[in-house]
């Protein structure tokens, strides 16, 4: 995994005092690349080390996001991004990146910002796409549990 984080995110990283800051960091580092690289279109197909995070000072908890972090790419700050880090539990962290300048990110309605759902929220308006087809769902259930 050394060559998918940039130098200055290695240094951050083996600076902590514990293998399990070093794995916290490393992980909030590699959500971060996979939040932005998603966001633009690209997957894991563009070299990490060029997406390059300065972490907001802010460590994140499971309370409130945080969204002082920074990207550049190549080199160059990406000032249209915006990053919102939060814990899921004490060993789960989630990045969502933003597109949207930092002066406009207050305007977003909590529609469009990242949130925590329960199921029933979640499939609150699901729609199917096609008629359930009740043979298949019987000959599904039919087969024996092991091959």
């Amino acid at each position: 995994m050394e060559r998918q984080l940039a130098v200055n995110e290695w240094s951050v990283i083996k600076s902590q005092p514990t293998e399990r800051k070093q794995w916290e960091l490393f992980y909030r580092f590699w959500c971060l690349k996979e939040s932005y690289v998603k966001a633009i279109g690209v997957g894991i197909t563009v070299s990490l080390r060029d997406i390059v995070f300065k972490l907001d000072e802010k460590v994140p908890n499971t309370q409130k996001f945080i969204t002082g972090t920074k990207v550049f790419v190549k080199g160059v700050e990406q000032f249209d991004w915006v990053f919102e880090e939060i814990l899921i539990d004490d060993d789960h962290c989630a990045a969502v990146a933003v597109n949207v300048s930092p002066e406009n990110y207050s305007n977003l309605s909590s529609v469009d910002r990242f949130q925590f759902l329960n199921v029933e929220e979640l499939t609150s308006q699901l729609e199917s796409l096609s008629d359930p087809d009740l043979d298949y769902g019987r000959s599904f259930s039919a087969k024996p549990d092991k091959p």
